[in-house]
């Protein structure tokens, strides 16, 4: 019987949009491998004429499920902490978009790095 451990579950993701990577308190997301059934539910996949997969994400969806806590977020003095109050939020496109491919592409590739 083969055995399998989950190496891990949340990790820390810095955010490069605006050049928040070089801040000295950057805004910090706390992500989630998610689960198979929240990976499926999360994109719809297309098979091109040519036999090719096309992945389009749900980049809410991304968000809701993927973000456990965000940190060192504050916009017009409140500090923005869950997925909910980060999706209320406007004017942030680059930075919601750069999350939830975070998340898309970390859910991509999780079998080989997160499971020995």
């Amino acid at each position: 019987m083969a055995e399998y451990t989950i190496l891990e579950k949340d990790y820390e993701y810095i955010p490069t949009w605006n050049d928040n990577d070089k801040a000295e308190e950057p805004i910090k997301f706390i992500l989630k491998y998610l689960t198979d059934t929240e990976r499926s539910r999360g994109a719809n996949y297309s098979v091109s004429v040519a036999g090719e997969l096309n992945a389009n994400p749900d980049m809410d969806y991304m968000i809701k499920h993927g973000v456990v806590e965000i940190q060192t977020f504050i916009v017009n003095g409140r500090e923005i902490k869950t997925a909910n109050d980060f999706l209320k939020l406007g004017g942030f496109l680059g930075l919601y978009a750069e999350v939830a491919m975070e998340i898309f592409s970390a859910n991509q590739r999780q079998d080989s790095k997160n499971l020995q």
